[in-house]
């Protein structure tokens, strides 16, 4: 698996990169004889077909491609392309009715990473755009989508809701399109999540201006954007697991916007979330594989384990169900130990899930019934992995305690 990794990397690094480094400077490693299929069903797993397809293009590789594959690739990369493209502009123009209403929503990842992809930027897929507003402007931008045929993913008009949650998701009537409303960045789950969102309590006036295709948008300032990239790379890596997507992101966006950047505020607050180590293994793949400046200490952790936990885990984390039970296994032990943490697994709090059960923002009480569900539901899979002759509680478990140690390895947990 390791030469597959290395491979599939270097296709999106000839495609991407023109590296500030002599090429003296970068590791190179010698080249194989490829496996297609496995390129293609991990670019798939990854949502990057039409980044890998183009790359095996521009390496020149078309050649050696079984013909079912190109077809295959070339079909859903026509396909998501196009898609992209249509959503980009649905999100312009509610973007730009927003902005004439007086609102001025800040843009997070989304349309501005895929700006630093330059002509690839459609090839970057992004089902949904961020906006970040303040909590007295969420009614008007709420009427505004409305009127627009955007609908919330649950009753959104109660104040009591709108202290507790991190965003509201608007779905367009007719695409499969999302704007993702936030309130705040990370939400309240735990203490990490309330001390993150400290991190960004008063970026509303640290924005900048920037124009994406004769559009004028608003968003964090280069320093402040990276941090935030960064610190939601973590999140996703502690709660379920990281995609190569979200890591590529940081890549083209350290790229783009190197000089501008004060690496120096940023690791400082790296280190006091106890992540440092874990982006040094992050800079240290980009260096080796994608020839970027690493803006952090070039020692490493382990960042072979690293890689593979990001190539299983697929692009959220949640590329199966054992994954899915894995992750509330890493959940806890981000927040306890010992028993208090197999206490946690099985009745997590009401905050823990709320998220996923909208309901316990209005009726905590039901909370129990969510146990119960929760607790039903594994059970019915683990009896239909079974049938399948596998065991969905032993996979979970292995993930689970693999992840873990991954994460005491960088000094994440204790």
């Amino acid at each position: 698996m390791e030469q597959n990794i290395v491979d599939l990397l270097q296709i999106l690094q000839n495609l991407l990169m023109k590296p500030r480094q002599s090429e003296v400077q970068r590791t190179e490693v010698p080249r194989t004889e490829i496996d297609f299929e496995w390129i293609v069903t991990n670019a798939r797993k990854q949502n990057i077909i039409p980044l890998v397809y183009d790359g095996l293009y521009k390496m020149g590789l078309a050649g050696e491609i079984p013909p079912e594959l190109v077809y295959l690739m070339r079909n859903e990369s026509t396909q998501i392309i196009l898609e992209q493209i249509k959503h980009t502009q649905l999100f312009y123009e509610i973007y730009d009715q927003l902005r004439k209403a007086g609102i001025e929503p800040i843009v997070l990842k989304g349309i501005v990473c895929r700006s630093t992809y330059g002509e690839y930027c459609d090839h970057r897929i992004s089902g949904d755009e961020d906006i970040w507003i303040e909590k007295d402007k969420f009614e008007q931008c709420r009427n505004i989508l409305l009127q627009n045929g955007y609908q919330p993913e649950y009753d959104s008009s109660s104040n009591k809701i709108l202290e507790q949650v991190q965003e509201v998701t608007f779905s367009h009537k007719t695409e499969e399109f999302h704007i993702e409303v936030h309130l705040n960045l990370f939400g309240d789950s735990g203490e990490r999540d309330k001390k993150l969102n400290q991190v960004f309590a008063e970026l509303h006036s640290k924005t900048v201006r920037m124009q994406i295709q004769g559009h004028e948008i608003v968003t964090l300032a280069p320093t402040e954007h990276m941090l935030y990239l960064l610190l939601h790379f973590q999140k996703h890596f502690v709660v379920a697991g990281v995609g190569i997507r979200q890591m590529l992101d940081i890549f083209m966006f350290e790229k783009t916007y190197h000089s501008l950047i004060d690496w120096k505020a940023i690791q400082d607050i790296l280190s006091s979330f106890h992540v440092q180590y874990l982006f040094q293994d992050v800079f240290f793949i980009g260096f080796k594989y994608f020839g970027i400046d690493s803006p952090l200490s070039l020692e490493t952790v382990n960042p072979k384990g690293l890689l593979y936990d990001m190539f299983e885990s697929g692009v959220f984390g949640l590329d199966s169900k054992s994954h899915a039970t894995a992750a509330q296994m890493t959940v806890a032990a981000t927040e306890h130990t010992g028993k208090q943490n197999v206490i946690h697994l099985l009745f997590p709090s009401c905050d823990m899930l709320k998220d996923k059960y909208p309901i316990l923002y209005k009726r905590k009480w039901m909370i129990p019934m969510i146990w119960v569900w929760r607790i039903g539901v594994f059970i019915i899979h683990s009896i239909e992995q079974a049938r399948r002759g596998n065991n969905l509680a032993a996979e979970s478990v292995k993930i689970g305690k693999d992840r873990i140690k991954l994460m005491k390895e960088y000094q994440i947990i204790s």
